[in-house]
């Protein structure tokens, strides 16, 4: 019951757009969401210069970041070079994904090719791991841990060159579930609690944002990489139905 008000917005170069802390604009699309970061800015290293699109301030920095951006399968996406691109998270989100001890993580990437290690998005390096997603040669590996001893993975194929797809990571806590274009690819359970501080930024194109910790750089394009500290509502057919409303 009530009354609701849709805005839609195209090629309405004219029309004046909701401010972005408005009860109709930007930052009130995510309430659920810790960060939303689109990538779909010029390509920059300036300080918070990829946009957190909750307004919860968790902007990214581009480091190494030069290659223009391209378009996406819809949308913009970043480039990353594979050999030393980056885009830092700071701390306070890896601190905050792990409040519940639960996290949805997802993510549109396109590899230029399956070789080696390629982190999607990290937290994980030094004793100090969190969780990342990435593609190691033709498989896409999911991670949830806390120190460098203890760290539990969910893995398979799927990994596909120059195809894009989307990757969802999700941890209730007990079981760690990998999903791909939709798709559970694999799933495990696990006693692991995430480190709640001391933890390490998070990255975007790399295994950590933490200087001098950084690796498994990504050669490839991503965009619309969310997280969110709570499971709540995820369930398979919701991933499947994202994925096939974005497709």
């Amino acid at each position: 019951s009530g009354t609701r008000s849709v805005y839609a917005f195209w090629n309405k170069a004219a029309q004046s757009q909701p401010a972005v802390g408005a009860a109709f604009g930007r930052n009130a699309v995510w309430p659920d969401y810790l960060a939303v970061q689109h990538l779909n800015e010029t390509v920059n290293t300036t300080a918070g210069g990829y946009v957190d699109s909750t307004g919860n301030g968790y902007d990214g920095t581009g480091v190494s970041m030069a290659l223009p951006a391209v378009a996406a399968n819809f949308g913009t996406a970043q480039d990353f070079d594979g050999s030393s691109d980056l885009i830092q998270i700071p701390e306070t989100l890896t601190d905050a994904m792990a409040t519940n001890n639960t996290f949805v993580m997802s993510a549109w990437v396109n590899l230029d090719n399956t070789s080696g290690n390629q982190a999607v998005i990290g937290a994980s390096r030094s004793f100090r791991k969190s969780y990342f997603i990435q593609a190691q040669t033709s498989n896409y590996i999911a991670m949830v841990g806390n120190t460098n001893s203890t760290d539990e993975t969910a893995n398979g194929g799927g990994a596909i060159a120059s195809q894009w797809q989307l990757l969802h990571s999700v941890w209730d806590g007990s079981t760690l579930s990998l999903y791909v274009d939709g798709s559970l690819l694999d799933s495990i359970t696990s006693t692991e609690t995430l480190r709640t501080s001391n933890s390490r930024p998070t990255a975007i194109g790399s295994i950590s944002g933490q200087s001098g910790n950084e690796g498994d750089f990504l050669d490839g394009q991503v965009h619309s990489v969310r997280f969110l500290n709570s499971v709540t509502g995820w369930s398979a057919d919701r991933i499947a139905s994202e994925e096939s409303n974005q497709s």
